[in-house]
């Protein structure tokens, strides 16, 4: 999963998301699941349908497969509102004690690591509520940075 590596993928919904970048030696070489709901957006290089993802929350123990055997290998990145807000249309930091926070979320064998977002941004130009929603992100994490242009589909199994 090394190297740094740019796809899109278009979707049969007419969706287009491109995701550059490479964090800890992992990158998305294809996109399977873009997803948002509630306070969450969530990709992944797999492809999971909405009733798949039941899993995504705020925090996740280190060590412990987040999705419960669901998938063996997978790398998502997760954007999370806090403060209990439901995405909503702007340019966020990612920063500490920002609005919005970024994570890696890494699953290779079942064993599961994480990589937090430390700078840069989140912008979402587009959002209709239980639509389609879209923007851009340039994040550096611990261990690397993604970056990229994305669109996805609301999820209504995403809100906590």
């Amino acid at each position: 999963m090394a190297g740094l590596f740019a796809l899109s993928l278009l979707s049969a919904c007419g969706l287009e998301t491109t995701i550059d970048g490479d964090v800890a030696g992992f990158d998305i070489p294809a996109v399977g699941t873009m997803e948002w709901g509630g306070k969450y957006i969530f990709f992944s290089d797999e492809e999971l349908g909405c009733a798949d993802l039941w899993w995504v929350h705020h925090t996740y123990s280190s060590g412990l497969d987040p999705t419960d055997g669901l998938v063996d290998d997978m790398v998502g990145i997760q954007f999370t509102f806090l403060d209990d807000d439901d995405a909503f249309a702007g340019n966020f930091s990612v920063a500490a004690d920002a609005p919005v926070s970024a994570k890696v979320l890494m699953l290779e064998g079942g064993a599961f690591d994480q990589s937090r977002g430390r700078s840069g941004t989140f912008v979402i130009d587009e959002l209709e509520s239980d639509g389609v929603a879209s923007g851009t992100f340039d994040v550096t994490f611990d261990d690397g940075t993604f970056s990229g242009t994305w669109e996805a589909d609301f999820c209504v199994n995403l809100p906590d």
